[in-house]
């Protein structure tokens, strides 16, 4: 029973990281990136690691900043396992997590599953999406958001709270 506890609090951290970083389509990160002006720096944080037995991670999150303050991130995200009903409950999970946020403008995710990874990709651009909306959707982004806005300093330790390296 511990075990399941374990997973299930790893699986409900990892939902709220993703949430509050976003995921999103490549097509929508090449335009970031090609925003990106020379007052930005990209800083991208890490964590490869088993969650727990049988269950690898592969956790990549990258950001922009300007003037201590975060532009866009996008976030990539696997899970591996032989376990197919892990699989299709973390996606379950993450869909459902999701779903709030999917008319957004700015917010963009995408999960799919091709033989035992399932990966999520979110795109936020949060120099342009609405902010109250996300703060209306769950008041937990508070504590990313505030003044409409999201402090390098505040996501970095949020990413850093879960074991990853940032660089």
């Amino acid at each position: 029973m511990n075990k399941r506890k374990k997973i299930f609090s790893i699986a409900i951290l990892f939902i709220l990281v993703l949430t509050l970083s976003g995921c999103g389509n490549t097509e929508n990160q090449q335009k970031n990136n090609n925003t990106n002006d020379s007052n930005q720096t990209t800083v991208t944080c890490t964590k490869t690691g088993e969650i727990t037995t049988g269950v690898d991670s592969d956790l990549t999150y990258q950001y922009t900043e300007k003037d201590g303050y975060v532009q866009t991130v996008y976030t990539i995200e696997k899970i591996t396992t032989d376990n197919e009903n892990y699989l299709d409950a973390y996606r379950a999970l993450l869909e459902g997590s999701y779903e709030p946020y999917k008319d957004i403008e700015y917010y963009d995710y995408e999960i799919s599953i091709k033989g035992n990874t399932l990966t999520s990709k979110v795109t936020i651009d949060y120099a342009k999406i609405d902010t109250d909306q996300l703060l209306a959707i769950d008041s937990s982004n508070a504590s990313l958001i505030k003044n409409g806005k999201v402090a390098t300093k505040d996501l970095q330790s949020l990413y850093e709270s879960i074991g990853a390296t940032c660089k």
